[in-house]
């Protein structure tokens, strides 16, 4: 016998012990016209929907009006319970998970690519931005410097400090981003194979994608 059971009909509603649950159900016979029948600690009440008729319960008549309505909240409840464990279950199959681990990978990867806060400590003696828009800016840079025949231009390095760079240090630049972007790849490439042979929602698990390391 539970202890606190509340049937609400035309609500779909039933509370067993503090849990609710909406679902279909149609009132067992007899109920057809209940409003809403309230079971707590042992008594309880049958209300109708003409407010002049009320059943009063007691634990002689609880098999027979409240049982019942406990018998399809579990059923309910066990359905629920089903569903949601199935659920669980595809989305803890391995592939799955693997799948969701390489979506983050490759997000990772291009939040790096984009991150402002991405450096390299150049051979040039400066550190500077190791971002996708870094390494256009110094394309760019060096298109113009070799275009005009300029001898050097103004540089910002990575903590804002404005430097005069000659070609050659930013053809230098150039392939130290060039190489860090490869070795970004190269990281990738690594996670992924080892995400791939994964055989257990642990071992993917177990992966810890990072870039911070990198360098060129």
């Amino acid at each position: 016998m539970n202890k606190d059971v509340t049937v609400i009909p035309v609500d779909n509603i039933i509370i067993v012990d503090g849990e609710l649950l909406h679902f279909d159900f149609s009132p067992i016979k007899g109920h057809e016209s209940v409003h809403a029948l309230q079971w707590h600690s042992g008594s309880g009440a049958i209300e109708y929907e003409d407010v002049t008729q009320r059943l009063e319960l007691t634990a002689r008549n609880y098999e027979k009006h409240v049982q019942p309505y406990v018998k399809l909240w579990q059923a309910e409840k066990a359905r629920l319970n089903a569903e949601e464990e199935a659920k669980e279950a595809e989305y803890n199959k391995v592939e799955n998970v693997k799948s969701r681990k390489l979506a983050r990978l490759n997000s990772a990867l291009n939040a790096v690519k984009a991150s402002s806060g991405a450096s390299i400590k150049s051979s040039t003696g400066y550190t500077v931005n190791a971002n996708t828009t870094a390494k256009q800016n110094v394309d760019g840079l060096i298109t113009a410097m070799t275009s005009t025949g300029t001898d050097s231009v103004n540089f910002m390095t990575f903590d804002n400090t404005l430097v005069q760079l000659t070609l050659d240090q930013l053809k230098t630049i150039q392939l130290e981003l060039i190489s860090y972007g490869n070795n970004l790849y190269a990281r990738k490439w690594e996670l992924r194979n080892a995400i791939e042979a994964c055989t257990t929602k642990e071992e993917v698990d177990a992966i810890n994608i990072t870039f911070s390391d990198v360098t060129a």
